[in-house]
């Protein structure tokens, strides 16, 4: 499943072998439905969107980067890059 370091006092890191996406949502919705549930208000509820967004951002920007040698340079006549 995964491999939990303690790094220092406070501080782990997890690591994990993934080969589909698809086994890291339950990971990702229990960590992020979790900032909802301890930080109380408004700021929970902002927290947990924005901390999904972001990681959303970042899965969507590394599939560009990673796809782009294998996309042509123009789509029906528009520019890709």
């Amino acid at each position: 499943c995964g491999k939990v370091t303690k790094l220092a006092e406070g501080r782990y890191q997890f690591t994990a072998d993934v080969r589909d996406a698809g086994e890291m949502l339950p990971w990702l919705r229990s960590f992020i439905g979790r900032i909802d549930k301890q930080v109380k208000g408004g700021l929970g509820v902002m927290g947990d969107d924005m901390l999904a967004g972001l990681i959303a951002g970042l899965v969507a920007g590394a599939i560009w980067v990673l796809s782009r040698p294998y996309l042509p340079e123009q789509i029906f006549g528009i520019a890709l890059f």
